[in-house]
């Protein structure tokens, strides 16, 4: 994917403002509500997600850059849904850039329902996913 934007330009400015950014599908939504967002904040974890936080007006892709390196770790929650959704899948490529630009391991993969691992990108086939 080309961006419009530099993102070693983001990069090379890092300054965590969020403990984890959440990348998913609104169509699980009450996943993230019900289940993720209770642990993370009975852990006091500084979250971002796209519903509450995203700038009205700014481009989609300019917002999805800024939480991906404004956060320690991207929490991505894997689904039949989220790969159906080119947004979603372009914040995973933004997200697997980012790490492998800074050689980290801030992306977290949570999989919330059987959708196979064939299905996904093959450069995360063979991570650890958290299964749900």
């Amino acid at each position: 994917m080309i961006y419009p934007f530099s993102l070693s330009d983001i990069s090379n400015q890092l300054e965590f403002h969020y403990d984890v950014f959440i990348t998913y599908s609104g169509k699980d939504y009450r996943w993230v509500r019900d289940e993720l967002i209770p642990v993370l904040e009975a852990n006091d974890i500084r979250y971002s997600i796209h519903c509450r936080d995203f700038e009205i007006g700014k481009a989609i892709l300019d917002n999805m850059a800024e939480f991906i390196y404004k956060s320690r770790k991207i929490i991505a929650v894997m689904s039949t849904n989220y790969m159906s959704s080119r947004f979603c899948r372009g914040e995973l490529e933004m997200a697997l850039y980012r790490s492998t630009e800074m050689s980290d391991t801030s992306l977290i993969l949570i999989r919330i329902d059987s959708v196979s691992k064939r299905k996904l990108p093959k450069s995360i086939r063979n991570r650890t996913f958290l299964d749900y």
